[in-house]
């Protein structure tokens, strides 16, 4: 048991740490290099995320049924190491070099990032920002937990409901860079495809005691929660710019990350209290 506990913790904790880094830093390198018209490239990089969360789930399935859980943790480790490889070829932009030379130890680095947050959070927009990014972070994760049960409840089979949660995935990957393509248009307001876009699947959810009567309904819904969640991704770096500038942009990002997992994490333990004060009040 304390194997499998200290297995447990290293996977979230090493991994879950590296991946955030590897992601954040990917997402501002592409941001520097093209921050006059960042949301295509964003929207590129956020596509390649997601092809990755539709393709590995099988994929490790697959690994494992025929090389084993060791073997398949040896095999992705060595894919995974090629981040390594790729993220060497991309030279260190001048306002990162610019950076380096403004803190020279990690104290006047730390000092620079607490000086940044207070400039961050002392503007109004940001601050606003952030707290959306909570909000629609913490209620995205719960409906991804209990969608699948849900579906299940409603009368799909488990096969049924994991072809819905694939084609979640699937048209998510294609609006992370069709919602990109969107916002490069100077005509177009990132910012109004943002609030649209959670404000439409805010309304779809609410009609989900509706459309989930029927597989078709489910399918719809399954299409709209990709279409309208994971685009969202690809206009963070974009809309970080506008309010904070490009030379903020890496304290500002991350932070955003932050907030997002905070509420990524809370959000399972409210929806498990919810649903055992629901089945208390059920009970008696």
């Amino acid at each position: 048991m304390a194997s499998e506990c200290y297995s447990i913790m290293h996977l979230i904790i090493i991994i879950g740490t590296g991946q955030s880094m590897t992601y954040s830093g990917t997402v501002l390198a592409v941001g520097f290099y093209f921050h006059d018209n960042p949301s295509v490239p964003t929207g590129i990089v956020v596509f390649g995320a997601g092809i990755g969360v539709f393709v590995f789930p099988t994929l490790t399935e697959f690994l494992i049924q025929n090389y084993g859980i060791d073997g398949a943790f040896l095999l992705l480790s060595a894919v995974g190491l090629q981040v390594i490889v790729f993220n060497m070829c991309i030279p260190t932009h001048p306002l990162e070099i610019e950076r380096k030379k403004r803190s020279k130890t990690i104290w006047m680095e730390l000092k620079l990032i607490i000086l940044e947050f207070r400039k961050l959070f002392s503007t109004g927009a940001y601050l606003c920002f952030c707290i959306s990014i909570f909000c629609w972070s913490a209620s995205l994760n719960i409906s991804l937990i209990y969608l699948p049960q849900y579906y299940v409840s409603t009368g799909s089979s488990p096969m049924q409901a994991a072809m819905l949660m694939s084609l979640y995935g699937l048209t998510g990957c294609f609006a992370r860079i069709l919602i990109g393509m969107a916002a490069s248009d100077a005509g177009v307001d990132g910012k109004i495809l943002y609030m649209g876009s959670y404000t439409l699947l805010g309304i779809a959810t609410l009609s989900l005691p509706v459309l989930g009567t029927s597989f078709p309904g489910k399918v719809f819904y399954s299409m709209i929660l990709g279409l309208y969640s994971s685009g969202v991704w690809s206009l963070l770096i974009p809309i970080t710019m506008v309010i904070v500038g490009v030379k903020q942009m890496p304290t500002a990002f991350g932070m955003e990350l932050l907030v997002g997992g905070v509420g990524f994490l809370l959000s399972p333990i409210a929806g498990g209290k919810c649903r055992s004060a629901e089945s208390a009040c059920n009970i008696s």
